[in-house]
């Protein structure tokens, strides 16, 4: 996921909430043992590939694992320097035998070359991010910053013994921005690491997937979620804690960005509104839609979009296999119509939150129009919004 979450919404959930919880200058990784251990490894065996992909859902770690990867290997203290005749293993030269155990990717936070990498000015370390994506559409990776690429791998290390590339929501490569980078893991040069970062990799070619090794990197556990926040968000009553936790889905970015803006009252205020179905309170939904449709509604508007969507899918699995595993009232309103009109609800409120984004839509009609969709779905014969004196 790109850096926009830091400080602003993803669109689709985080690895970072805030400016603070930026993968460069957070030293501690958010737990994921065993693709730490996998790279780990592979370093320490001298049997690394040049290009990793990082796959698991937004927000569940895959940044905070690459700028890790990159501040070990850009290190100016053992293990790095950009004297060193050939690349170094990440540990040191390999045992025979079994591979070692190793201790994981900690570097010295004092070292030169990791404060670079923390400070975002580490020579050798490029990150490619829909951020820069300059004239290219909204989530699009544009070829022009791909093409960046090519010319940095081939430059002598400037400090370090590595040149490190972070390609951050790969999957959202248009189509020559992928037959681009596609012609570099063809030919990966010496020195040098691609981390490429996609929370859907099968939306990426299987001729860049097969390139790469690949490190799944799993939700955490409700646990680890919780620790997390009571860790960096001490604040939270427990309540909001437990709620944020069960809405995170193993995404420790999703827990901070919820904490950040006021997830758990968003998450109420949908549950009360979808609560009055299949008679709607217009009036309450009129006070939403003035809230977040509102300039200083827009990263609100973002998360309760994602928020809505997200009820009306556990609506729909709840309608076609009463697992109990929803909270009311959505147990109560999946029986008030068919599971089909469940589906489709989903679907079209899922693209009318993808048009309001892309196309800078107005937020307010968005969700009066949400509503509007519900309320039609759920009591065929409501007026609507439009209809009402």
């Amino acid at each position: 996921m790109s850096r926009r979450a830091a400080g602003r919404a993803g669109g689709d959930g985080q690895d970072a909430a805030t400016d603070g919880d930026h993968p460069r200058f957070t030293a501690a990784m958010i737990p994921q043992p065993a693709a730490e251990a996998a790279f780990a490894r592979a370093y320490a065996a001298g049997r690394a590939a040049g290009s990793w992909m990082l796959e698991g859902p937004s927000g569940v770690g895959k940044a905070s694992l690459a700028y890790r990867i990159a501040r070990r290997l850009l290190a100016q203290g053992p293990g790095g320097g950009a004297d060193a005749a050939e690349p170094p293993g990440l540990f040191g030269d390999p045992a025979p035998g079994p591979v070692p155990a190793v201790d994981g990717l900690d570097s010295d936070p004092d070292d030169p070359g990791v404060r670079k990498v923390r400070n975002g000015s580490h020579p050798d370390l490029l990150v490619i991010d829909p951020d820069t994506a300059g004239g290219a559409p909204e989530g699009d990776l544009a070829v022009d910053q791909i093409r960046r690429i090519g010319p940095f791998l081939h430059l002598t290390p400037a400090l370090a013994a590595w040149r490190v590339v972070i390609v951050d929501e790969a999957d959202r490569m248009n189509r020559n921005a992928a037959n681009a980078l596609l012609k570099l893991l063809e030919e990966p040069p010496d020195r040098a690491v691609m981390l490429v970062l996609a929370g859907r990799p099968g939306a990426l070619p299987a001729t860049i997937r097969s390139r790469c090794r690949r490190l799944r990197l799993a939700p955490l556990a409700d646990a680890a979620v919780a620790a997390l926040l009571a860790d960096r968000r001490p604040a939270l009553s427990d309540e909001d804690r437990r709620l944020i936790v069960s809405l995170a889905a193993g995404s420790p970015g999703r827990a901070l960005q919820l904490a950040d803006r006021d997830g758990a009252a968003l998450w109420r205020d949908i549950l009360d509104r979808l609560g009055d179905a299949p008679r709607l309170d217009w009036s309450a939904i009129d006070a939403v839609a003035e809230r977040l449709g509102a300039k200083a509604g827009e990263g609100a508007f973002a998360l309760w979009s994602e928020l809505l969507v997200d009820a009306l899918a556990r609506v729909a699995r709840h309608a076609a296999s009463a697992d109990g595993a929803v909270p009311p009232p959505l147990d109560r309103i999946a029986g008030i119509t068919s599971l089909d009109r469940w589906i489709e609800l989903w679907e079209k409120i899922a693209a009318l939150r993808e048009r309001t984004r892309n196309a800078n839509m107005d937020r307010k009609q968005a969700v009066l129009g949400a509503f509007a969709l519900i309320e039609a779905a759920t009591h065929p014969g409501a007026r609507g919004p439009s209809l009402r004196p």
